[in-house]
């Protein structure tokens, strides 16, 4: 059992993988969210593991993710806010000089 769901956990990452490099090279800004590409990541192992080490043991591994992964995942997230907070405080600043450069 633990080496079919290997072999299964295995395919289905290299599968993940290839998506998530096509989602990169399509949609470039998708790199913003590789946090949550990590969590997905997690999610695969975890629930391979459940097969593995039971249901039991696979949540209490899946809540030690959860309280690791949190802080990185809340900074992602407050970090791009703040990106495109400062990004548009940047175009506005840029309209107001072009504006003035008019008059």
């Amino acid at each position: 059992m633990k080496t079919e769901t290997a072999t299964i956990l295995f395919l289905i990452c290299c599968f993940y993988s290839f998506l998530v490099e096509y989602t990169h090279r399509k949609w470039p800004s998708a790199r913003h969210y590789t946090f949550f590409e990590v969590v997905i990541g997690c999610a695969m192992v975890v629930g391979a593991a459940g097969f593995t080490i039971g249901l039991d043991h696979a949540l209490v591994v899946a809540a030690y993710f959860c309280v690791g992964g949190l802080p990185m995942s809340v900074g992602a997230i407050v970090g791009h806010i703040l990106d495109d907070h400062q990004a548009e405080k940047q175009r506005q600043a840029e309209g107001i000089r072009d504006r003035m450069e008019e008059v």
